[in-house]
């Protein structure tokens, strides 16, 4: 009896390490998704996609040949994203450097300038000594005369080239401010659909938490967007996205905000109660589905398209990740609950679903 409950013990001893190590192993990869450098914004939201993914995969897996195949599809996401965040360091070098070499010639301009006029004012000092050993007054005054205008020129040539200097200087300064508002609105927008980022969405999600004012997120999804890509293809399927994205930011009111979240996701971050943001997504999601008239190569399509919704109202103590965790998994369930397990892979239909009452 002894030797058997040892052996139970030992056996639910391995189940329990097998476990937290497969826990660990799938809170490593989506800490590899959160705290990775961006390459860009479509990158990094495809990286974070197969991540979650890989994630969904694993949960509860026993199987030893799954595991096997998780970790090569994790090493492959690695390896393909580093191979995308390559050129774009480079690229952040050479601008870094540029920058550098810009204000080394500043300096030295500055420096060319400074130079130039002490040796001046040294030959105006040595002048004034050579008047001081004239013999008469008349001399004296008529070389004094002569210093003076040329004292003179030199203050307005000096105050001339230094005002172009400083306006020089100021007109790069202010190229230098426009550029830094433009990358900071780039930085902060979806290139494909000119929304916010992912990458603002977070700053925007942590803005109001940080506020501890209550709001709510819906999480919006593309169903059957590879269907579109494969049957129209993927010109097709940006002009969807763009069209999509314009609608649903026609329809948000001002102080909430649209952001692309990755993909064929569109996340809206809005400033009311859960009650008002689950009377409105079902009107949101339905607006903004439908026939989508895109041009392709010159040539009108209409494109008919079904989204789904997740609705989560934000918690006091809760962080992001825990928020998004819960429109995330509410958006594929309602996703699971409302499509037919045998429609085709290539159909696309108008079906909206939006469904959801309060947890």
């Amino acid at each position: 009896m002894l030797s058997i409950k040892r052996s139970i013990n030992s056996l639910e001893e391995s189940d329990s390490r097998f476990r937290t190590a497969l826990e660990c192993y799938i809170e490593a990869i989506a800490s590899t998704g959160e705290f990775a450098v961006a390459a860009d914004e479509l990158s990094i939201s495809g990286f974070r996609k197969d991540l979650r993914q890989l994630q969904r995969k694993l949960v509860g897996e026993t199987i030893p040949e799954v595991l096997r195949e998780g970790l090569a599809d994790f090493r492959n996401s690695l390896s393909a994203y580093r191979d995308k965040l390559n050129p774009v360091l480079d690229g952040a070098k050479k601008e870094i450097q540029q920058i550098v070499d810009l204000l080394a010639k500043l300096a030295g301009d500055l420096g060319v300038h400074s130079d130039r006029d002490l040796s001046w004012l040294a030959q105006f000092g040595q002048d004034l000594e050579k008047v001081a050993r004239l013999q008469t007054m008349a001399e004296v005054r008529a070389r004094l005369a002569e210093r003076i205008r040329e004292l003179n020129a030199f203050s307005e040539q000096l105050q001339s080239s230094t005002q172009a200097a400083v306006k020089e200087m100021e007109e790069q300064l202010a190229a230098s401010r426009a550029r830094l508002v433009q990358a900071e609105a780039l930085a902060s927008t979806d290139p494909l659909t000119a929304v916010a980022n992912r990458r603002e969405g977070e700053r925007l999600i942590a803005e109001r938490i940080q506020s501890g004012k209550p709001f709510c997120i819906l999480l919006f999804d593309l169903d059957h967007f590879k269907a579109i890509n494969d049957s129209f293809g993927h010109n097709c399927g940006d002009q969807v996205l763009k069209v999509f994205a314009t609608r649903l930011s026609r329809q948000v009111r001002a102080g909430d905000a649209v952001c692309r979240w990755g993909g064929d996701e569109f996340l809206v971050i809005l400033g009311c109660p859960i009650q008002d943001a689950f009377g409105r997504a079902p009107g949101l999601a339905k607006r903004c589905a439908g026939e989508h008239e895109i041009m392709v190569q010159g040539r009108s399509l209409r494109v008919a398209i079904e989204c789904s919704v997740g609705v989560a109202g934000h918690v006091a103590g809760e962080s992001s990740d825990e928020l998004i965790d819960r429109a995330d998994k509410m958006l594929y369930k309602h996703k699971r609950a409302s499509r037919p397990a045998t429609e085709p892979p290539d159909v696309v239909s108008r079906r909206v679903d939006c469904s959801g009452t309060p947890q």
